[in-house]
């Protein structure tokens, strides 16, 4: 994975490559026929339900990433 692939990740506005750990990090389940753009707004979805990128809600983030 490249540094932009990374940075591109940090959030799931611009994710590819991590985008399948946002979506298991909010147990979502992925459908294979949503394109890119459904699966990114399906994260968005349950970040806003569950109170935005807010400081728990990055903690909670970073906590699951790290447990990979």
């Amino acid at each position: 994975m490249r540094a932009g692939e990374v940075a591109d990740g940090i959030t799931p506005f611009l994710a590819v490559e991590l985008l399948a750990d946002w979506e298991r990090m909010l147990s979502l389940s992925r459908d294979s026929g949503m394109t890119l753009q459904q699966r990114r707004q399906q994260v968005l979805a349950r970040i806003n339900a569950t109170g935005g990128l807010s400081r728990p809600c990055t903690r909670f983030c970073v906590n699951a990433f790290s447990q990979k």
